[in-house]
């Protein structure tokens, strides 16, 4: 019953969030007026006794002082062999001063993606990390930081959100800590991408309903337990970023390149290349993307094994070659949902209206659509779909252009709105759902898709630099179809009429694996997906004995049943660890994902494959102590948090509540502020939206709030009953 208590939540906090306001917030000021601000504010900085505050003067004769911040550098290197590629992500910090400091940085990580090392250097010594439940490593990080050790803590918030702790690094030193993760490389239409998160969006989260292990940007009213991200604009940005890659591809590669960054390739030989950024001090504003084209284009398979002991874990993709057959594609009922919070105003609004309006354009007399809009509040277009007809496209695109951002992102309404609506002609509905994703309520959104979904698919459009792809990747899962990516400088006209032409018709559908005897004991996800053309599919598994064979695909190519036929090979004894950590990553992803298994119980298999597998999770962390010297007697420090820099296209001004990024409170304050993450949560990624709450579906009748406790009540019963009904 989880999913139906995250539709309950999501309508809570639509009708009651209300209009708090919401301020970014950093631990430090980041810029403080020398000439005009009162004497105790420069103080703050003094107290913590910074050696040389950098100082400038603008053009109108103002002085101001710029805080150090510790993070200096990440590096990011990668190895990839065919479709899995192993990451190094190394983050340098430096203490500038004059007494320890504590450093908290949130950072990204790719969420499929299988964290299975950690090491803090100092000096010439390396402190490997250690794996355990998460209250235990906080546990041993605390200890450690109140001893005057140096110690680093890192810890999952959501499958792609991370947190960075280092206590007690020394005045004036520098600590480098390393993660390393392996993932699968995505394929579509002939090409691999590797993509690389550089930055955490800024996310919006309503007061109710945030969810399990929620992540908010500052919102003043937040509950106990919310973590809170900070941030300032690339001019004030204190860290660069640089990145290496080795790629053997393990058949001809014909081209390499990034609409990203700028990038220099070279080539090894026909199967191997290098890849480096142009620049090695970027600024970590947007998501590296690295697409890889191979050569072929025949039905093809890949299996990629691991097998020491008694059991063997594998990862299959398999690649039909599909033909998209336009006559094939009957009369469709298009739904078009689009985002327009403040996160989503100038250039990403522009984009993704600039896609709907060629799915609008695309449509033909025997189609039906209509378009919603959701902020704080959800609109339509129109109370009834309209015909697909020359008016009907014109009165789309009408509507289209006069879209407007701003306010919160009560995404889960949006959600529940579009989904609730009834088809008509019991036709299957296709959902085309265009946002940046930017929730820290990542589980409430896909509990309530999970539980209302029905005949419908969704189909997710991440817009912009740094969109939250867990999200919209898992929210696609669930509504069975596929997510697409649109940066603000890629075509968004051309993006939109191949998506509907894509998305029209699954090439296979009603798809099952015959594993023909083999001894597969395991296999994720347990359903097997429609296959839409170019998109290969992807099963994961564990094998019990070697053994090779024929293994058929079963599925419904327009009404006729048909058979793949694959030949697979278990080996015997094959030395591959990252496989198993990546079945591992795999399962722990399913078991993540909304269903009626008792949530205790999905923890405790969770936590337990964490420990066995060596990988951070929601109740996993890794935690390194250096104990070698004492740093800081008493372990007394400054708590200093690295901001992060707003994502390139993101307007800071509306991102978070329609107002300027500003310190709130403090720096004392925010250092105090307690970072506990606690909860399991099952997507989330990078954040933002606007602020405010509105009201659902809102007509704006002040009458609403006289109902507000009456139907608090009822929520609160509701939740109650379906409370028992699940522990029962």
């Amino acid at each position: 019953m989880r999913g139906m208590h995250a539709i309950i939540i999501a309508l809570a906090s639509g009708l009651f969030a209300g209009g708090t306001a919401c301020h970014a917030r950093i631990q430090l000021d980041a810029e403080l007026s020398v000439g005009t601000d009162p004497p105790e504010r420069v103080q703050h900085v003094a107290e913590l006794k910074l050696a040389t505050p950098i100082v400038t003067t603008a053009p109108d004769g103002t002085q101001h002082a710029q805080v150090a911040f510790p993070l200096k550098h990440t590096a990011i290197t990668a190895r990839v062999a065919g479709m899995m590629a192993e990451y190094q992500v190394e983050q340098e910090f430096e203490n500038p001063f004059d007494e320890p400091i504590e450093a908290v940085y949130t950072f990204p990580l790719g969420h499929t993606g299988a964290v299975n090392g950690y090491e803090m250097v100092i000096g010439t010594r390396t402190i490997t990390g250690e794996i355990k439940k998460r209250a235990d490593a906080r546990e041993t990080y605390d200890e450690a930081k109140r001893s005057g050790h140096t110690a680093a803590l890192v810890e999952q918030n959501k499958p792609n959100v991370f947190t960075q702790h280092i206590a007690n690094i020394a005045p004036h030193e520098a600590v480098r800590v390393r993660l390393s993760y392996v993932d699968l490389l995505p394929h579509r239409d002939g090409a691999y991408e590797m993509v690389v998160p550089l930055v955490v969006g800024p996310r919006y989260l309503p007061i109710e309903g945030g969810g399990a292990s929620p992540v908010g940007s500052h919102r003043e009213g937040y509950p106990a337990g919310t973590g809170s991200i900070g941030y300032v604009d690339e001019s004030r940005a204190s860290s660069t970023v640089s990145f290496a890659a080795e790629i053997d591809a393990g058949v001809p590669i014909q081209r390499i390149s990034s609409g990203s960054h700028d990038i220099a390739v070279e080539t090894v030989s026909p199967t191997r290349s290098r890849v480096v950024l142009g620049r090695a001090d970027e600024i970590p504003n947007r998501d590296l993307r690295i697409k890889l084209a191979t050569a072929g284009n025949r039905d093809a398979a890949a299996l990629l094994a691991h097998r020491s002991g008694d059991t063997g874990y594998f990862v299959l993709a398999v690649q039909p070659k599909a033909v998209i057959r336009p006559e094939e594609i009957a009369g469709r009922e298009v739904m078009i949902v689009i985002d327009t919070s403040g996160s989503m105003r100038g250039e990403p609004l522009k984009q993704a209206t600039t896609v709907a309006s060629a799915i609008v354009g695309s449509l033909t007399e025997a189609d039906s659509f209509n378009i919603l809009s959701f902020a704080g509040s959800v609109d339509a277009m129109s109370s009834r779909m309209k015909s697909g007809d020359d008016g009907g496209r014109q009165a789309g695109l009408r509507h289209l252009a006069g879209m407007r951002a701003g306010g919160g992102t009560e995404m889960a309404l949006g959600v529940v709105e579009m989904l609730t609506r009834k088809p008509e002609d019991d036709r299957v509905r296709m959902i085309y759902f265009l946002t940046d994703g930017f929730v820290g309520n990542d589980d409430v959104v896909l509990g309530a898709a999970h539980e209302l979904l029905g005949s419908n698919r969704i189909f997710t459009i991440g817009i912009g630099q740094a969109p939250n792809r867990s999200l919209l990747d898992n929210l696609a899962d669930i509504g069975r179809g596929f997510s697409t990516y649109v940066a603000l400088d890629d075509n968004g006209t051309r993006t939109g009429r191949e998506l509907l032409r894509r998305s029209g018709r699954p090439y296979l559908t009603d798809v099952e694996i015959d594993w023909n005897g083999l001894p597969v004991v395991q296999q994720d996800p347990p359903i097997v997906p429609d296959i839409y053309a170019g998109i290969p599919l992807v099963i994961s598994g564990r094998y019990t004995r070697p053994a090779s064979g024929t293994i058929q695909i079963h599925g419904n190519i327009a009404g006729r049943r048909v058979t793949i036929p694959v030949e697979v090979e278990l080996p015997e004894a094959r030395e591959l660890p990252p496989i198993a950590s990546l079945w591992a990553r795999r399962r722990i992803e399913q078991l993540s994902r909304p269903s009626d298994i008792p949530a205790p119980i999905v923890d405790k298999a969770i936590t337990e494959l964490g420990l066995q597998f060596h990988l951070m999770t929601d109740h996993t962390s890794f935690v390194a102590v250096d104990r070698a010297r004492v740093v800081a007697p008493g372990g007394q420090t400054h708590v200093v948090e690295q901001p992060a820099i707003v994502p390139e296209g993101v307007n800071p001004n509306t991102a978070v509540h329609g107002e300027a990024f500003r310190p709130s409170g403090s720096w004392r304050d925010n250092a105090k502020r307690e970072r506990s993450y606690s909860g399991r949560s099952s997507g989330g990624g990078g954040g933002g939206g606007g602020g405010g709450g509105g009201r659902w579906f809102g007509s704006g009748d002040s009458s609403s709030s006289a109902l507000a406790p009456l139907l608090v009540g009822v929520l609160l019963a509701l939740s109650w009953l379906l409370l028992r009904r699940r522990l029962a």
